[in-house]
């Protein structure tokens, strides 16, 4: 469970994950390596997967942004993803297992 800190600092991160720590430790009221090793715990006890970025798909000539999940068996994978990484309607595709 996280705290009401760690919480603001997760909304904090939504809206902008590329904030500098130092304005992330004035917003809650920590010092910067408070918010550093909160970070860390954070990282370590998996409430943070990763930090990443979200494409502006207008920017693309794309009009609409659509993020779903295929399932295909395993034996079909290796005919698939060729033929979907051929439509141009894809800017990228993630295979994932389990």
């Amino acid at each position: 469970m996280v705290s009401k800190v760690d919480n603001k600092i997760l909304e904090i991160l939504q809206q902008d994950v590329r904030m500098p720590i130092s304005k992330i430790a004035k917003e809650v009221g920590l010092s910067e390596n408070g918010v550093r090793y909160r970070l860390e715990k954070l990282e370590k006890d998996g409430y943070i997967k990763s930090y990443t970025i979200l494409l502006n798909p207008k920017r693309f000539g794309k009009n609409l942004l659509a993020i779903f999940n295929l399932e295909v068996e395993p034996k079909a994978m290796r005919a698939i993803l060729p033929k979907l990484a051929g439509l141009e309607e894809f800017i990228t595709i993630y295979p994932t297992t389990g």
